[in-house]
This record gives C-alpha cells, sequence and structure tokens, in this order.
C-alpha cells in the first residue's frame, strides 16, 4: 500500500490484482479518524488485529460492502445503510462484490480519547459509555438503514469531503455520536 499526505489527513492508495482503492485518513482529535473510502476491487485484505475498546462506524454511499467475522456471523452494508460495531470482533474477509464502494468509517478507540475530550463530548449529550455498553458488550454488530436524521448526517460528511474542513468534520461526528447516544439509551430503558 502506498500511503501520501493530502489536505487533511493522508490518503492510502491501493492496488491489486482485483483493483484499486483510495481511503483518506482524517484525523478528528486524539482516539478519532474518519476515512473517506473509495474502492474498485474485489476485496481488501487488512492486515491489523482486533482492536480492543474500539467502535467503528461504517455508512455505505453506492455499491455493497460485505465482511466475514468467521463461522456464521456476517455483515452486509448496501447503499444507504450504516453498521455500528466492536471493531474487537476480528474480521476474517472483506470484500466489494460489485467492485464498487464508496463509504464512511469512523474509529473511536475508547482508551485513546482524554478525559477533557470526553467531558467536551458530554456537553453535546454524547455518552461514550452508553454506546460502548450497547455495541461492545455483546460484541454487536448493528446494521440499520438510515433514517432521515443520520442520512443527513452523513451526506454533509460527503459534501464536506470536497472542501475539508476538521473543525465541521468533528462537529458532525458528535451530532452522529449524540444520537446514537439517545437511540442507545432508549433501547436500554
Amino acid at each position: 500500500y502506498e500511503i501520501a499526505q493530502c489536505l487533511v489527513g493522508s490518503e492510502m492508495c491501493i492496488r491489486d490484482r482485483t483493483g484499486t482503492g483510495s481511503m483518506i485518513i482524517c484525523p478528528l482529535f486524539l482516539g478519532a479518524e474518519l476515512y473517506y473510502n473509495d474502492m474498485h476491487l474485489a476485496f481488501f485484505e487488512e492486515a491489523t488485529a482486533p482492536m480492543r475498546n474500539v467502535i467503528e462506524i461504517n455508512h455505505c454511499r453506492v455499491g455493497r460492502y460485505e465482511c466475514s467475522f468467521g463461522a456464521n456471523s456476517c455483515c452486509y452494508l448496501a447503499a444507504g445503510d450504516f453498521a455500528v460495531c466492536a471493531a474487537a470482533r476480528k474480521k476474517s474477509s472483506s470484500c466489494f462484490p460489485l467492485r464498487h464502494y464508496h463509504g464512511i468509517t469512523i474509529l473511536l478507540d475508547l482508551d485513546a480519547i482524554s478525559p477533557e475530550m470526553r467531558k467536551q463530548m458530554e456537553w453535546y449529550g454524547v455518552d461514550l459509555d452508553v454506546i460502548r455498553r450497547y455495541i461492545c458488550t455483546e460484541n454487536r454488530c448493528c446494521i440499520l438503514r438510515s433514517e432521515p436524521t443520520i442520512a443527513h448526517i452523513f451526506s454533509e460528511l460527503y459534501t464536506a469531503h470536497s472542501v475539508p474542513d476538521t473543525g465541521y468534520l468533528r462537529l458532525k461526528v458528535l451530532e452522529l455520536l449524540h444520537i446514537l447516544t439517545v437511540s442507545y439509551t432508549h433501547l436500554r430503558a
């Protein structure tokens, strides 16, 4: 893989026998990154080990994304779907059956986010512990169709890609996390 600097962060270019792809990595704050994924290949070999206490959010704008977590456990995202998963689930394979996928990934390393940042997030109604308990306790992968509010947030994140503004990206991710906090709080009640 080839990594180059770009306006916001860095870009990882992927080339293999099935095609090409790129991931633009935008650091938001310590412990949080946003990736713009543009894949035109059949599969992507991820050499990373499972991450403990990390939440992964994926949104599919165009195409299809599939990954397997081993026997009897897989995830399928079609256009408009998003998933919130515990990254401790080791992916055994990731593929793009249409050889065409555009999407966003948000990674939150809960151990790396500072107490000061957590306090600021609480001010915006974001409780990472609520999300963590719902997703990570059961090692869940929740796949949902984007309802209008969430679809709008992702639409704004895609639009912001053309004119990168880290502050704006942070606000949009905080807005998404606020909605997830409220949703998971109601599910647990």
